[in-house]
């Protein structure tokens, strides 16, 4: 009885770990580290905020692997400028893209198709304002076939039968919503005035905004007849590039989440240099420090990235700092992302340039 007893106890540990951090992340949404490497999940106001006439985006990130409710998640996104026939001084832009999570024996898993636009309208060659929108359509689902239940305890054998019935079923095995979200951003930067190349002579820049998420509070309940909203999130955020000689930048980023109860802040600071800066054959590293602050345990995160040409990469790797139940200290979660940009030549009788940096 008493092996029992310690397997059992075992097991529930695991299993209040598992719905200690569902109700945290039912709140928190998927999230990732390199945050300022996902401009849309940050905010829909970010569309088309980038120097370029085109931009491809993955993210992928592999987290709590050593305990049994690891998460995967992993986002394919894009946005465009579109031409500007009429004037020079505003744009619109269109994104779209999926966002995918899985987590857990039960292969809890949400997917999420996201499409919509912006507008950014240029007040000075220093200052522009962007405004954003998106919907989307989204699924969650889980499979109960590797999951066990009380009732599933067989005294005969002293354990627990996994083909005996589990007694449960009273819930639907998916459900399908939709949402949508706002965003507005501040860009501000070093004038660009005249320069048909970007020579990256000029780097320092400012993003400063808000995104704000599931405007439409969707229920997400597997439970016919009950409720289970998600509540609305509001993310203020800045992002800042401060260039400090010819070839080395200052780079430094801060978000701050708040969902109902829950609330993180992350920032992340570091350098840039360069040590290609002509145009078509630009190289680049960047080194950083990223820290996370949030009521499970805090993280710190080296990464370093790569420009090349049109092409940016990343890779950073989480740290617990903070033994929080079953998730130890010094353990260590992997991310990465990967950007292409399309920088388009010019086709117009009037030359037209991407007026961002």
């Amino acid at each position: 009885m008493m092996k029992i007893y310690q397997i059992n106890l075992k097991s529930y540990s695991f299993i209040l770990v598992a719905m200690f951090l569902s109700m945290k992340l039912a709140s928190q949404d998927i999230h990732f580290t390199q945050f300022f490497r996902n401009p849309l999940l940050v905010s829909p106001g970010l569309s088309g905020v980038f120097n370029g006439d085109t931009r491809f985006m993955f993210q992928a990130r592999n987290q709590w692997r050593e305990i049994p409710v690891d998460y995967k998640t992993v986002t394919l996104s894009f946005d465009t400028k579109l031409p500007s026939f009429l004037e020079d001084d505003e744009f619109w832009s269109l994104n779209g893209g999926l966002n995918y999570d899985l987590a857990g024996d039960s292969r809890l898993q949400q997917t999420g198709f996201f499409i919509g636009g912006g507008y950014t309208k240029k007040f000075s060659p220093k200052v522009f304002g962007s405004l954003g929108l998106n919907i989307s359509a989204n699924q969650r689902g889980f499979d109960p076939g590797a999951l066990l239940f009380d009732r599933q305890y067989d005294p005969s054998i002293n354990g627990v039968n996994s083909s005996a019935p589990s007694g449960e079923g009273l819930w639907d095995l998916s459900s399908v919503f939709f949402d949508a979200g706002l965003g507005a951003n501040i860009r501000i930067q070093a004038d660009q005035t005249g320069q048909l190349v970007d020579l990256l002579n000029k780097r320092s820049k400012l993003d400063i905004g808000v995104g704000v998420h599931h405007l439409l509070a969707p229920n997400t309940s597997f439970f016919p007849g009950s409720v289970s909203k998600i509540p609305m999130r509001l993310n203020p955020y800045l992002m800042a590039v401060i260039q400090l000689s010819n070839n080395i930048d200052l780079t430094s980023n801060l978000i701050y989440v708040t969902q109902a109860a829950y609330r993180e802040w992350m920032a992340s600071a570091g350098f840039r240099v360069y040590l290609d800066k002509n145009p078509g054959n630009t190289f680049a590293i960047d080194l950083n420090i990223n820290y996370q602050q949030r009521e499970i345990g805090n993280r710190i995160a080296p990464s370093v990235e790569m420009l090349y040409r049109n092409i940016r990469a990343g890779f950073s790797y989480d740290i617990n700092l903070t033994k929080t139940g079953v998730l130890p200290a010094g353990q260590a979660d992997p991310e990465i992302f990967v950007h292409y940009i399309i920088k388009k030549i010019p086709r117009f009788k009037t030359i037209r340039v991407c007026p961002l940096i």
